[in-house]
């Protein structure tokens, strides 16, 4: 079994639209679990709760996207989390940057922002 969570600072999703995700994963093969939720500290908690590994939350608040997945191999928790990527970017093969490689899970800030919410 393979545990691994991601967490994708200051990406904001609804939580009723990350739980639809999340079981969209599960339906794929050999995905046991797969959570999205924002990084609230009960969040975490559950997390916790549910067997996944407190150091990886260490450094997320309350505003960053975890993506937790719990699958039989490498293969398929690769894969849950190529497609929630996918599934919350729209973008087909999200996480394949140049050269193949994932980009890095932390750092998904948006662009930014000035005081009225335009972008600048």
């Amino acid at each position: 079994m393979i545990e691994r969570i991601e967490v994708h600072e200051g990406r904001y999703h609804d939580s009723a639209f990350l739980m639809r995700l999340g079981r969209q994963l599960e339906g794929a093969a050999g995905v046991q679990e797969a959570v999205l939720l924002m990084a609230t500290e009960m969040n975490r908690d559950l997390l916790r709760q549910a067997g996944f590994p407190a150091d990886a939350l260490a450094d997320a608040g309350p505003m960053d996207l975890v993506v937790a997945i719990r699958a039989d191999d490498a293969a398929a928790a690769d894969g849950a989390a190529t497609r929630a990527l996918e599934l919350l970017t729209g973008e087909p093969g999200a996480r394949v940057a140049a050269g193949g490689a994932p980009p890095p899970p932390r750092g998904g800030r948006g662009p930014p922002r000035d005081r009225g919410g335009r972008a600048p």
